[in-house]
């Protein structure tokens, strides 16, 4: 540090050989050298104010996601007040039936979905909440697993699913904001593939 490199230096110039003195030329060089220092600690504490600036500008826009419907990577869906799971499918090729199953928590079916024939994609979907048998399910976190036919064996797919964003949060050693998702946790704001205004 600063601090130390000057304090090095005075004892230096203090227990050096009278019989040999430093050049002018050496004096200087040590002195470029004690400027250098400086500068980088300088140019360093300027970066680290720069990156608490944008961290904090980065929050405040990023609350304005609050109450606003995102699209994030998960294998649950969330299952509304009003009745409503949205979801989309991520095929990275066509199929003819592509079907989607929605489970309980335990695991059980509920109900399961046949989109058909779709194309690469995202394919998205909603479930009207109503079970197998016409039951109307209680809203919470329902599994979602999409599969097909590809050849002789089922395929499965990652899905997606739209949630509501209820807060943010800062990470504090300065890693990527947190979104806070109701149910489905907190993720990441680099994992949101969708923002629906």
């Amino acid at each position: 540090g600063q601090d130390a490199f000057l304090e090095l230096l005075v004892a230096q110039m203090s227990h050096q050989n009278p019989l040999e003195p430093q050049t002018n030329g050496e004096f200087l060089t040590q002195m470029a050298q004690f400027g250098t220092v400086d500068g980088i600690q300088k140019m360093n504490n300027s970066f680290a104010s720069l990156s608490s600036a944008l961290q904090s500008n980065q929050a405040l826009q990023v609350t304005t996601l609050v109450g606003i419907e995102v699209m994030v990577p998960s294998a649950n869906g969330v299952l509304n007040a009003n009745g409503t799971l949205n979801a989309t499918v991520e095929l990275p090729t066509g199929v003819n039936d592509l079907y989607v199953s929605i489970l309980n928590q335990a695991g059980e079916l509920v109900k399961q979905i046949n989109l058909g024939k779709q194309a690469a994609g995202n394919v998205q979907f909603t479930w009207d909440g109503l079970a197998a048998n016409g039951q109307s399910m209680p809203p919470g976190l329902y599994q979602l697993k999409a599969e097909a036919m590809m050849g002789n064996e089922a395929t499965q797919f990652n899905t997606n699913a739209f949630v509501n964003v209820d807060s943010v949060s800062m990470a504090n050693n300065g890693g990527t904001l947190q979104l806070n998702l109701g149910l489905l946790g907190s993720m990441g704001l680099d994992q949101v593939k969708q923002i629906n205004q």
